[in-house]
Formats: structure tokens, sequence, C-alpha cells
């Protein structure tokens, strides 16, 4: 499998730990119907997520960012111990400004 060692290099500067997601079920890597590989990209502290999408998406080589920035009021994060963290969007001069 080869994935740009530029794009993956450019995810390390942006904080992010980028890993080739494997196959469950096949050998070799996920490829995607348009034939694109799958990096998950881990992160060990929080980012400002609109500017990080932003940088991702003018990089070159990276398709879809799987950010959903801006599309929902409220996020579920299962973590390891099989709890649930609930992170709620703060609100915007817009939601105020409705109330």
């Amino acid at each position: 499998a080869v994935v740009s060692t530029q794009s993956t290099g450019k995810l390390r500067e942006f904080g992010l730990d980028p890993v080739l997601r494997m196959a469950a079920k096949k050998a070799g890597p996920v490829v995607t119907d348009n034939g694109n590989f799958v990096l998950d990209a881990k992160f060990s502290a929080p980012h400002n997520w609109d500017l990080l999408e932003t940088k991702l998406c003018r990089t070159p080589g990276v398709v879809e960012t799987g950010l959903f920035v801006g599309m929902a009021d409220t996020a579920y994060f299962g973590m390891e111990d099989g709890s649930v963290e609930v992170t709620h969007r703060p609100p915007t001069v817009q939601d105020l400004s409705r109330s």
C-alpha cells in the first residue's frame, strides 16, 4: 500500500498521529470505492476543529476529513472503558439572537 509520506507528514505537523486503517475481513488496508486509502488520525490534545478541518482539506492527498464541524449540537464519544462522554456545542451569536 502506498500512502503519501508527504500527506502523513503534514498530518503529523498538525498534531495528529495517522495510521493506515487495515481491513478486518481481508488482507491489507481498507480501500474506498474510489480506490483511496483510509487513514485514522488520532490526536492527543483538543484542536480548533474549524481550523484543523480547513488545513486538512487544503492538504494534497486528503479527500475527506470525517470531521463534522458545525453539523451537530451534541457529540457522543464512546470511551475505552465503555462509558460515553457527551459534549455540547457552545451557543453561537446566532443561537443567542434567536432566544
